[in-house]
């Protein structure tokens, strides 16, 4: 059976990165945008919020369809603010205003524009399937990866250089999709012990946090989206 998931939209104005401002021109429209947008194509969210200390933010969120918008106090503005604690902020507030609460949360960050709402779909699937307190999405790592050991480096997992297997393989998370249940939240942690995964495509994972981010995903979603048609 599906968990009842919050979807949380964590904006923040004061990003050190100011090509991952909300705001910022992305192929003619808002970064914050493409997450509003593709949310409203999810089926497996029982409610969303939008969580910011910035009042444009806010009102912009508002404007689109089933989004409930929550101002962030001064103390979770920071940049240095940790995720938990704005999550157990909206948790808080939603209990207090409308007795709701729910079995799973979901963050969704608006720096990687390119998930979508099937991503996240499959990400409640999979934890109502496997039963896993946690769920993140993942890139695939096709490289061969090495760490610093007492000899220089050494292949990680001991890799080898030929046919790959399942177990060999090497994920790094990509920032897209933060799946907890509740009782994880509540310890204040983002992960449990059993962790399920999604994989997400190199060209769906970008997170922009800088101008080449920028450059690539505008380029992906004017040029290579549009040719993949």
């Amino acid at each position: 059976m599906r968990p009842k998931v919050l979807g949380i939209i964590p904006v923040i104005r004061r990003s050190i990165y100011h090509q991952s401002d909300p705001f910022v021109d992305l192929a003619g429209k808002p970064l914050l945008w493409y997450t509003l947008k593709e949310i409203s194509n999810v089926k497996n969210l029982d409610r969303i919020a939008v969580s910011s200390e910035d009042d444009e933010v806010l009102e912009y969120a508002s404007t689109f369809p089933n989004i409930i918008t929550l101002k962030r106090p001064d103390e979770l503005a920071k940049f240095t603010s940790k995720e938990e604690d704005i999550t157990i902020q909206v948790l808080d507030t939603l209990k207090k205003i409308s007795n709701y609460e729910p079995e799973a949360v979901c963050n969704l960050y608006i720096t990687t524009p390119l998930r979508r709402a099937h991503h996240i779909d499959k990400a409640v699937d999979t934890m109502a399937i496997f039963d896993v307190d946690s769920v993140i999405s993942v890139q695939e790592e096709l490289s061969y990866c090495y760490f610093h050991g007492k000899y220089g480096l050494s292949p990680i997992n001991g890799q080898r250089r030929n046919l790959r297997v399942e177990r060999d393989s090497i994920y790094k998370e990509n920032g897209a999709i933060c799946l907890s249940k509740i009782n994880i939240i509540r310890e204040r942690r983002l992960h449990g012990l059993k962790v399920g995964h999604i994989v997400m495509l190199p060209e769906e994972s970008i997170k922009v946090n800088s101008e080449l981010d920028l450059w690539m995903t505008e380029k992906i979603i004017t040029e290579w989206q549009q040719r993949k048609r």
